[in-house]
């Protein structure tokens, strides 16, 4: 049975998954299981760490590192770009 269209473009197949100690919707070992499951499927994935940002991405540094990290995520998985590492990473 072939998959739906819903189904192969699904952003869960390939994920950037951010993650802090301090986010109490998402707490961090739940970011790590979607991460090492991800890899376990052979899935493509980035995992961010920013143990002093909450839920949302604040401060100005973390924020530029994060939308960066996801442009390029996006750039190569939607556009069929090259990998290419922020700078800040």
């Amino acid at each position: 049975m072939a998959l739906a269209p819903a189904q192969t473009s699904s952003p869960i197949a390939d994920a950037a998954n951010p993650s802090s100690d301090r986010d109490y919707r998402v707490p961090v070992g739940e970011a790590l299981r979607l991460w090492s499951d991800l890899k376990l499927h052979g899935k493509d994935g980035r995992f961010l760490y920013f143990p002093d940002e909450n839920h949302w991405i604040l401060s100005p540094g973390n924020a530029r590192i994060w939308y960066e990290t996801v442009f390029a995520f996006l750039a190569e998985h939607v556009l069929g770009q090259g990998w290419i590492r922020p700078a800040l990473l």
